[in-house]
C-alpha cells in the first residue's frame, strides 16, 4: 500500500518538511515519485524504516551515522559505528556522573546562596625565577575545544624532528579578552637544544607569580583569580602573557579531577 507524503507524515508522526529533508540528505527516499506532478508516495514498509531512524536518533546517533548504519555499509563498518557510539556515550555518562557528584557535594552551598565552594585563599601563590628553556612552539588561533588535538599535533611534530621533551607542555595565552572560540595561544614543548633547527625558541629566564591548581580545566579560573589577587596585593605588574604548565593532563588518562596545572604570571615592578 502506498501513501501520499501528507498521509505518511501523519502515520509516522513526522512533518512533511522532515521527510523532505531526509530525502535531500539521502536518508529516506519515497518509494515512488509521480514524474508529472512531483507527488511523493511512500510504502507501508517504509514505516519501519522511519521507526528505525527515530530509534537510532534516540540512542544518540547523528543522521550521518544513521545513514551509514541503515545504508549499504558492510557489517564491519556498522559494528565500528555502533562500538564508537557506545564509547562516546560511556564518556558522556562518566562526565554526567561527575556532574551529579559535584552537584551533590555542592548542594548545601547552592541552596544557601553561597554558590560553589572554594576560595582564592585555598591556593598558595609563590614567586620564583623560571629558568631559560628551549621550546618547540607554535602560535595559532584555536577553538579551546580543540586544544588537545593541537597539543597532539605538536608532539607529532616533535617526534618527526627527533626531538626529546625535557619538561611539561606549557600554553601561553595572548588575548586581552578571552574568547574560547578563537583563542590566541602558543603551545610550547620544552626540548633539548638543537642548533640545526631554526624553529626552536628560547623562553626566559623570568620571574613569575604562580600557583598549583588541581582539578578539571572548567574550574581553573579559581587558580587564575588567586594569582591575580596576589599580584595586585603585592604591587606587582604583569609584564608578559600568562601561561599554564600541564604537570598532569589529559595525556595521563586520569580523571580530570586529578589533573595538575601550574598557572604562571610573569611579574615585575
Amino acid at each position: 500500500m502506498f501513501y501520499s507524503i501528507g498521509k505518511f507524515s501523519r502515520i509516522c508522526r513526522l512533518s512533511s518538511k522532515t521527510l523532505r529533508y531526509y530525502e535531500s540528505i539521502g536518508l529516506l527516499f519515497p518509494d515512488s515519485v509521480n514524474a508529472e506532478t512531483g507527488y511523493r508516495y511512500y510504502s507501508s514498509r517504509q514505516v519501519y524504516e522511519v521507526i528505525a531512524v527515530e530509534n537510532l536518533k534516540e540512542m544518540g546517533f547523528t543522521l550521518k551515522e544513521i545513514k551509514m548504519v541503515l545504508g549499504r555499509s558492510s557489517s564491519e563498518e556498522r559494528e565500528k559505528i555502533v562500538n564508537d557510539k557506545i564509547l562516546e556515550l560511556n564518556r558522556e555518562k562518566e562526565e554526567l556522573l561527575k556532574t551529579i557528584d559535584t552537584l551533590e557535594r555542592e548542594k548545601n552551598n547552592i541552596v544557601s546562596g553561597m554558590g560553589i565552594s572554594g576560595s582564592i585563599d585555598d591556593y598558595e601563590v609563590h614567586e620564583g625565577i623560571q629558568c631559560e628553556v628551549t621550546v618547540l612552539s607554535r602560535r595559532e588561533t584555536v577553538n579551546m575545544e580543540n586544544i588537545s588535538g593541537f597539543i597532539d599535533e605538536m608532539f607529532r611534530l616533535m617526534f618527526r624532528k627527533r626531538l626529546k621533551p625535557t619538561g611539561p607542555v606549557r600554553t601561553y595565552y595572548y588575548d586581552e579578552e578571552f574568547d574560547p572560540d578563537k583563542a590566541d595561544l602558543e603551545v610550547c614543548i620544552p626540548v633539548e637544544p638543537n642548533v640545526a633547527l631554526n624553529e626552536l625558541e628560547i623562553k626566559g629566564p623570568h620571574k613569575t607569580a604562580f600557583t598549583t591548581y588541581r582539578g578539571r580545566y572548567s574550574e581553573i579560573s579559581k587558580g587564575y583569580a588567586a594569582v591575580i589577587d596576589y599580584v595586585e596585593k603585592n604591587s606587582y605588574i604583569v609584564c608578559a602573557s600568562p601561561y599554564e604548565k600541564y604537570l598532569i593532563g589529559y595525556e595521563s588518562g586520569l580523571n580530570q579531577d586529578e589533573y595538575v596545572t601550574e598557572i604562571h604570571f610573569p611579574i615585575g615592578r
